[in-house]
């Protein structure tokens, strides 16, 4: 799995290797056990330093999308989110941001609502 990343994007390289693997887990092409490359295969494979990789792999770690064994490597972990607290009060707390962007932008209950419909619909 190497993946395409945007090197005049404005988005740092560690969180589109994040985005890019949980996009993987959302729709299915990444799944429960599955060995991802390791940090020196991703690097090579994306032409981007070690040490991004391994940022973007603790990040994943930290958040609970993988888990690291030494002897196994990085695997996916796909945990329901009902079941996983800490994941469900930072979720909350991004939609909130959003919300509250839209919200400053005049944005009302109605119109949040479609565009995140919208969203769905695509995804």
């Amino acid at each position: 799995m190497f993946l395409v990343l945007e090197f005049d994007s404005e988005v740092p390289i560690y969180l589109q290797i994040r985005n890019k693997i949980v996009e993987g887990i959302a729709n299915g092409e990444l799944i429960d056990g599955q060995k991802l490359p390791s940090v020196r295969e991703m690097a090579s494979g994306t032409e981007v330093n070690l040490h991004t990789v391994n940022k973007a792999y603790n990040l994943l770690k930290d958040e609970g999308f993988v888990t690291v064994d030494r002897r196994k490597g990085v695997l996916i972990k796909v945990k329901e989110a009902k079941d996983d607290e800490i994941f469900m009060g930072k979720y909350k707390e991004k939609i909130r941001e959003i919300i509250l962007e839209g919200k400053a932008k005049a944005l009302n209950k109605e119109e949040i609502l479609d565009l995140v419909k919208s969203v769905l619909d695509i995804l």
